[in-house]
């Protein structure tokens, strides 16, 4: 069987829709310019989302919520001369609930309530490793780690966090309220990076992704996030000094809260606006 492509989708994107749309989003990492072509006559608008910046575009709109450093520059030569550039976190597609003014506060001193989420599927099961160094760091401490129920690791989760005097929740829906009351978490670089932003939770984080690298180190230079680098090489012992470290320092809950104000806009409104102007027009 010859593998799928890009030209190949495309053509069973077009038969399967029945007739033209006013708007198309592809968030895909390969799709490009070749499906989007395809796709032209099947939409009146078309909006990329992309954050790595690595392959051409035939779209209206390419959205970048995950560029920190604000570089629309990155896509010239990529994307048609007209194609409206949305990039930078105040375009973050995030719920409602994240921009509710209650649940930001600062944080300061050392931390009391941790959260552990490395993602929904935590693959690299890193919550454990986290996890561990926590209680070793602070016996007394309320800790909280979140995973998804499809996460091969739940089983192995609910033992270990009896074991250590943790609060497993899985699949919740309350995740805005639950970073709000953290002091501290630990975690991985995706989009969730940008939620603890919102609410201002310092962070103490991990490459789980190749596509979060970027993100990552842009949020290190910021001074939001403690970055220890890729995931696979941070065992317990990094863990357990980072948290250490943390807590040698106790105005750096303080930095990193202030680091993360004022960084993440309501992306949805700004990016419904220019949607709703495009299908308009």
């Amino acid at each position: 069987m010859e593998p799928w492509s890009e030209a190949a989708d495309a053509a069973a994107s077009v038969a399967s829709l029945a007739g033209p749309v006013d708007l198309l989003v592809v968030d895909h990492y390969g799709l490009g310019a070749t499906w989007e072509t395809a796709m032209r006559p099947r939409a009146r608008a078309i909006l990329a989302v992309d954050d790595l910046a690595d392959r051409t575009h035939h779209v209206d709109a390419v959205l970048d919520q995950s560029d920190v450093r604000r570089r629309p520059e990155r896509y010239d030569g990529l994307v048609p001369p007209a194609c409206v550039r949305l990039v930078g976190p105040e375009f973050a597609l995030l719920r409602p609930e994240f921009f509710d003014s209650r649940l930001w506060r600062p944080r300061a001193g050392v931390w009391q309530r941790l959260l552990i989420f490395f993602g929904g599927a935590d693959v690299g099961n890193d919550s454990e490793k986290a996890l561990i160094a926590a209680r070793q760091s602070k016996p007394e401490g309320s800790i909280t780690v979140i995973l998804g129920s499809a996460a091969r690791s739940a089983d192995r989760m609910r033992a270990r966090c009896r074991e250590l005097d943790a609060e497993l929740a899985i699949d919740v829906e309350d995740i805005a309220a639950r970073m709000s009351a953290a002091d501290l978490a630990l975690g991985s670089c995706g989009v969730v990076a940008l939620e603890r932003c919102a609410v201002g939770l310092p962070t103490v984080a991990v490459v789980a992704a190749e596509n979060q690298r970027s993100l990552s180190e842009a949020l290190a230079e910021r001074g939001a996030i403690r970055l220890l680098g890729w995931h696979a090489d941070v065992d317990v012992a990094r863990w357990r000094d980072a948290l250490g470290a943390m807590d040698a320092d106790p105005d750096s809950l303080a930095r990193m809260s202030r680091a993360c104000e004022g960084l993440v806009g309501d992306g949805v409104a700004r990016v419904q606006a220019w949607l709703m102007g495009r299908v308009a027009a």
